[in-house]
């Protein structure tokens, strides 16, 4: 199996769609996010005929291209948490997945432990403040029937 790296760009819409006229208040507001999206894919080589074609086998994960730096230890984590979970699936040899880990380092490094925890706790210190001036809702809790009300169909 070979591994293939797919680009595209990335871009999404928000707000209404241009429906009741071309006008500034009813337009589309569009914001696009920069940068591309890397998608890792598996394929394997088969031969049809007298050419050789390649056969998709499964998406792995995907990242966006300025997620690969290495100050963005937390998003290339999740990035190979997606990979491992996959090829987790897929009956391949050690030395098979090795090989298809290797090809993925290279473009996407792997993050050490102390990496992630480092970046994590850098995290919680700077969400601590913030969670302090904002409190969770306190939802209630609703009232749970008891079996005999259920069975009277008692509303109390």
């Amino acid at each position: 199996m070979v591994v293939r790296w797919k680009r595209r760009k990335r871009s999404f819409t928000r707000g209404w769609a241009n429906q009741f006229g071309s006008g500034e208040s009813y337009g589309a507001w569009k914001a696009k996010k920069a940068g591309d999206s890397l998608d890792v894919v598996l394929v394997q080589s088969v031969r049809v005929g007298s050419s050789i074609r390649q056969k998709f086998v499964c998406h792995l994960a995907s990242i966006s291209e300025k997620d690969t730096s290495e100050r963005e230890v937390l998003m290339r984590d999740e990035f190979w948490q997606k990979v491992t979970s996959k090829l987790a699936t897929l009956s391949l040899g050690d030395p098979e997945r090795r090989t298809i880990e290797a090809a993925i380092d290279k473009v996407v490094p792997r993050p050490t432990d102390e990496q992630v925890a480092q970046r994590t706790a850098e995290w919680e210190a700077m969400m601590k403040p913030l969670r302090a001036m904002f409190p969770k809702k306190q939802t209630r809790r609703r009232r749970r029937r008891s079996a005999e009300n259920r069975e009277t169909g008692n509303q109390n």
